[in-house]
């Protein structure tokens, strides 16, 4: 799966040389690149943002995961998509 085979280098500044926190949140890096914001400073998320942006890069990877899904959650699911798109 290609989450375990690439490296995690996201990375959440929750310390700013200025010391003033940003209306926006915590920025997250990839490296050196800069990704976005979390509101709050929980680093565990960045594990699952990790996993999942690796699940949408990779169409196979994401079509284990929604085969692998038990059927209520697959529902679920579908009911999900279906409003976003509508």
């Amino acid at each position: 799966m290609t989450a375990a085979s690439t490296p995690n280098r996201l990375t959440l500044n929750t310390e700013k040389p200025s010391g003033r926190q940003s209306r926006f949140g915590f920025p997250v890096h990839d490296g050196a690149d800069y990704v976005g914001h979390l509101s709050r400073p929980e680093p565990s998320l960045l594990h699952y943002l990790h996993a999942t942006r690796c699940l949408a890069a990779n169409p196979d990877a994401a079509a284990l995961w929604v085969a692998s899904l038990d059927p209520e959650t697959l529902a679920l699911l579908g009911r999900a998509i279906m409003r976003r798109l509508s």
